[in-house]
């Protein structure tokens, strides 16, 4: 193989269940950015370690960070992502010359848009990740973005535009046609959509919690780091109630664009929504409207039931709202959760629910490839955000280059 076009994606989400790894060709047929060929050459993913898990944590949600745990996770991550990068490519046998760059997300440990001071923080150790691949690597895609009034996130939408204008054999800059309108529902940590409009520039935003929420739950009282196609949710019942309360943040009625993460959507705030929920059913005017199974004990399997549900309906109520299509679907890890999936089948019986496996898109990899791609568009000078979707007030060149040769000049 002699092609300079491969890129590498690495992408974990705010699950940090896993680390996803994927090898992208990208070829552009014309010139750059013109009907560009993206195709998935080879991905894996690979376990986020215990201990690394447990910084991580520390570092999204301590108030006071130790530093030397901020140090050492950074470097961490880079050794676990070259490791997984050297892996990969000794199993297809592709060597290091074929990668033009490697796209780097890292962690996420704090993502502040709206703050007075917008930021969003991804840790890693983008040189010494240069150094242990001798490939460049191109991280930090999310400030600029802010810098220029974005949200900074969701940035996938744009690679889905792009994928999906080559599906359907459309140019990328182009509109898609009517055959091609269709919604993509992202299920990571955080749920978010892509809205592909024939009619409308690119929609995408963060609907709210999904699998960050239920994982987290599931490993408290299962000691599982996750519920295996749902079935423990299947075992439980919706508590209306709790349901209702949890629906009343505030998040879940703002305007797109709009982005969340664990800093909103975590065990702090579920364990709030319990605190309101005992408060709600012990007021007088309540009690009297409740039935006797309202004040039965409120169980694990309810609650992850409950919290599958808000999922449904968060995502299920946004896709409602754009009327183009009714074609939906579906990539990141919650794909395989069954029991979610039907539910949300439930919810929308007049859409038509694929895994965009069904496309010959790999659903586990996708956002991996995205990252690959914004790699591509940082080596060849292309802006890849999208203003309606962050609410950035212009397209811009993102992500920060490090080379993996001390000579080498880079743009």
């Amino acid at each position: 193989m002699s092609s300079k076009n491969y890129f590498i994606g690495l992408m974990s989400g705010t699950s940090l269940d896993a680390i996803d790894v994927a090898i992208v060709d990208i070829q552009p047929i014309n010139k750059i950015g013109c009907e560009d060929k993206i195709s998935l050459v080879a991905s894996h993913s690979v376990s986020l370690p215990k201990l690394i898990k447990s910084n991580l944590i520390h570092l999204s949600f301590e108030q006071n960070v130790n530093m030397q745990i901020l140090g050492h996770t950074g470097v961490q991550l880079a050794h676990l992502f070259a490791d997984a990068i050297n892996d990969l490519m000794d199993k297809y046998k592709i060597d290091k010359s074929q990668i033009t760059a490697i796209g780097s997300h890292g962690l996420t440990i704090r993502h502040q848009p709206n703050d007075e001071f917008p930021f969003s923080m991804q840790i890693t150790d983008a040189n010494l990740l240069a150094q242990l691949t001798g490939i460049d690597v191109v991280s930090d895609f999310r400030n600029m973005d802010v810098a220029v009034g974005g949200q900074g996130a969701p940035l996938v939408p744009a690679f889905h535009q792009a994928l999906f204008a080559q599906q359907f054999n459309t140019e990328a800059g182009e509109q898609l046609d009517d055959n091609s309108a269709c919604i993509l529902l992202n299920l990571g940590g955080i749920a978010n959509i892509t809205v592909l409009n024939p009619n409308a520039e690119v929609v995408g935003f963060d609907t709210g919690p999904a699998n960050t929420l239920l994982d987290t739950w599931c490993e408290m009282h299962t000691q599982k780091p996750y519920d295996a196609q749902g079935m423990w949710a299947a075992s439980g019942v919706v508590n209306h109630t709790l349901l209702d309360i949890m629906l009343e943040d505030n998040y879940f009625s703002l305007p797109w664009p709009k982005s969340t993460g664990k800093e909103l959507f975590n065990i702090a705030w579920l364990n709030k929504q319990l605190e309101l929920y005992t408060v709600k059913i012990n007021e007088p005017a309540i009690k009297e409207l409740l039935t006797q199974k309202d004040f039965q004990q409120l169980l694990p399997e309810d609650i992850q039931r409950t919290l599958l549900q808000l999922t449904v309906i968060t995502a299920a109520e946004q896709i409602k709202t754009f009327t183009h299509t009714k074609k939906l679907f579906i990539c990141g890890g919650g794909v395989h959760n069954q029991f979610l999936i039907a539910q949300l089948q439930q919810e929308l019986p007049q859409y038509i629910i694929q895994a965009t496996d069904s496309l010959g898109i790999n659903s586990d990899a996708l956002e991996a490839m995205a990252f690959a791609w914004l790699a591509y568009c940082r080596v060849n000078l292309m802006s890849a955000n999208s203003p309606s979707v962050t609410g950035a007030q212009k397209k811009i060149v993102m992500g920060s280059w490090y080379s993996a040769k001390a000579d080498k000049v880079i743009n």
